[in-house]
């Protein structure tokens, strides 16, 4: 049923504003000329609000179509790492593109690192084995290395946040991996910084990742952990030195994850320590599971 405002003229809004412009004469009955119809438009506007809105909309999308163009030709657009052009919209050019490949070989089922040899368990490699992780599993498409490593560094340490959708578009074949199919994701939670770390960055690259990936795939995502001490950088420690560093370093800061299936979003995946003590925090909360995906693998 449609509801017709009182006041508001019955009818096509767009033929009520048309009319309302070019329906007016002149005192000698001639028709107006189009400077006085400009004129008259905000008049016409607001006698009938629909049209106000539609007017107000289609305006507000040709500015945006406007700035775009206008930012394209001034900036053309160029590839992140090698400078070539790239078509609207893209950051990476062709050549650039296909460098970048899925690992190949056997992989683990819980940490995706590829290896070779024999397991301990079917499917899991012998870190795997050893620690025992609170995450069911980690999936992270691509390697760490070359064009990717590079993409990953300038989004992260270069401040190049328009590359979050880049990333973002790379983890979507993660959540088509079986291990992340079933049971359903009912929300992504990206794994928090320290407070001065991401002051001094500006923002957390996970979070920037899971939005991107929560809109591409209709995911809810909570902000659910909180870091409660800086651990500092752990890149150059080992995974015993990192899961003693990271030891009561995250706060669950959510009921709503009480018997929800999570999946933790970061950027890397190194040694599976930071996204252990984001788990046991989760499942300690009540969560039903939790699994993780980044981008790449280290």
């Amino acid at each position: 049923m449609n509801l017709i405002k009182r006041g508001e003229p019955r009818g096509d809004p767009a033929e009520h504003l048309l009319g309302a412009l070019r329906g007016g004469v002149g005192r000698e009955g001639s028709p107006q000329p189009p400077w006085i119809a400009l004129i008259s438009l905000p008049k016409a506007l607001r006698a009938c609000p629909t049209a106000l809105r539609v007017f107000s909309t289609a305006l507000w999308k040709g500015i945006q179509w406007c700035t775009a163009r206008g930012v394209e030709a001034l900036y053309p657009p160029f590839c992140t790492l090698c400078a070539a052009a790239t078509p609207s919209g893209s950051h990476l050019c062709a050549p650039c593109s296909a460098a970048i490949r899925s690992p190949q070989g056997a992989r683990c089922q819980q940490c995706s690192r590829v290896f070779s040899g024999e397991t301990t368990l079917p499917g899991r490699c012998a870190d795997c084995t050893e620690a025992g992780w609170a995450f069911e599993c980690a999936v992270a498409p691509l390697a760490a290395s070359g064009p990717v490593r590079e993409v990953i560094h300038q989004f992260k340490y270069e401040q190049k946040v328009y590359l979050a959708p880049t990333l973002s578009e790379w983890m979507v074949p993660g959540l088509e991996d079986s291990r992340l199919r079933s049971p359903p994701v009912d929300a992504l939670v990206p794994v928090p910084l320290f407070s001065a770390r991401q002051r001094q960055r500006g923002f957390n690259q996970a979070r920037l990742l899971a939005i991107e990936l929560g809109r591409i795939r209709a995911l809810p995502v909570l902000d659910a952990l909180k870091r409660v001490r800086d651990t500092g950088t752990q890149t150059r420690l080992g995974r015993a030195q990192r899961m003693s560093n990271l030891r009561g370093a995250f706060q669950c800061r959510s009921e709503v994850v009480r018997g929800a299936h999570l999946v933790l979003v970061d950027d890397v995946l190194t040694t599976g320590a930071t996204l252990d003590a984001c788990a046991r925090v989760l499942l300690q909360s009540g969560a039903a599971s939790v699994r993780a995906l980044a981008v790449a693998r280290g």
